[in-house]
């Protein structure tokens, strides 16, 4: 059940911020391809960033059990399910912010003339 409320959380995450990078995108004047390399990347990227979390399970574990919390207690049953959601949440979201970031960066380049050659 973790794995499928995770791949649930993961799908809606990548199209809400897929449609969100596209219409960026969009109104900002990116070409078709650029689009569909932002759409994929940050789509992709969200669904993965939501596996990281089921992957490196043990880890996550330890990190906030004993690292952040400092008590290997849970205080609720459903803690470590809200903070995989917050993980991968916080991945989405630090993709989405790359991808609008260095996409600003290159196309302003491109339009400017600047290392074309």
């Amino acid at each position: 059940m973790y794995l499928v409320i995770l791949l649930f959380s993961g799908f809606l995450t990548a199209v809400l911020l897929s449609g969100l990078v596209y219409v960026e995108a969009t109104w900002r004047g990116i070409p078709p391809s650029g689009r569909l390399f932002g759409v994929g990347f940050v789509g992709l990227g969200s669904l993965g960033g939501f596996l990281v979390p089921y992957r490196f399970t043990a880890e996550l574990v330890y990190l906030y059990f004993q690292v952040f919390k400092g008590s290997g207690v849970a205080s609720h049953p459903s803690e470590f399910l809200v903070v995989s959601l917050v993980t991968g949440t916080g991945i989405s979201i630090g993709l989405a912010l790359l991808y609008v970031a260095t996409s600003r960066l290159w196309y302003s380049r491109i339009q400017t003339g600047i290392g074309t050659g």
